[in-house]
């Protein structure tokens, strides 16, 4: 009896030791390359409000869509900061997501020039990405960019295509 209780022992001993390893193991993994990075984006809204009710409505039911890491309302310059990580979502399903919120009538999201690049170009070249409905210079520089329901636009779409008209310059 006493010769089967002592590898008994040591298998539980390698249990023990297997099962603290494989709880552990979680905590050192590197997953960061399935991280996205968090985008700021700005949206230009066209309703004129600043009331703490809607401001905090709006931040509110922003935040529970997902991806949306943070929203704070801009009542002087009319736009809504967004931190943005485009693992759930895309951009043109977060900017219907704005369209739709109690301030976002009119909402379109403000991509910026580069330097040295001509707007023009740039619009141009963004009004080619498969669902951008619009894409209209602004008094203050910014292209502001609207999008149709299908298909969807990811962030990665608009940047290739800003470099492409910059590279073209």
């Amino acid at each position: 009896m006493f010769e089967f209780s002592k590898p008994r022992h040591v298998f539980s001993g390698v249990w023990f030791f297997v099962s603290l390893f494989l709880c552990v193991l979680p905590v050192f993994a590197d997953n960061t390359a399935t991280k996205t990075p968090v985008r700021a984006l700005s949206f230009q809204i066209a309703v004129e409000c600043n009331c703490a009710s809607c401001v905090f409505d709006v931040q509110r039911d922003l935040k529970k869509f997902a991806g949306v890491q943070s929203a704070k309302f801009n009542g002087k310059t009319h736009r809504i900061e967004i931190g943005f990580n485009e693992g759930t979502h895309t951009v043109s399903e977060l900017t219907h997501a704005v369209v739709k919120s109690e301030l976002g009538k009119g909402a379109a999201l403000c991509w910026s020039v580069p330097a040295g690049s001509k707007a023009e170009t740039l619009v141009k070249a963004l009004l080619n990405v498969p669902g951008v409905q619009s894409a209209r210079l602004d008094k203050s520089g910014l292209i502001l960019l609207t999008f149709k329901n299908a298909p969807a636009v990811k962030l990665q779409q608009l940047d290739e295509a800003t470099k492409g008209a910059s590279d073209e310059k």
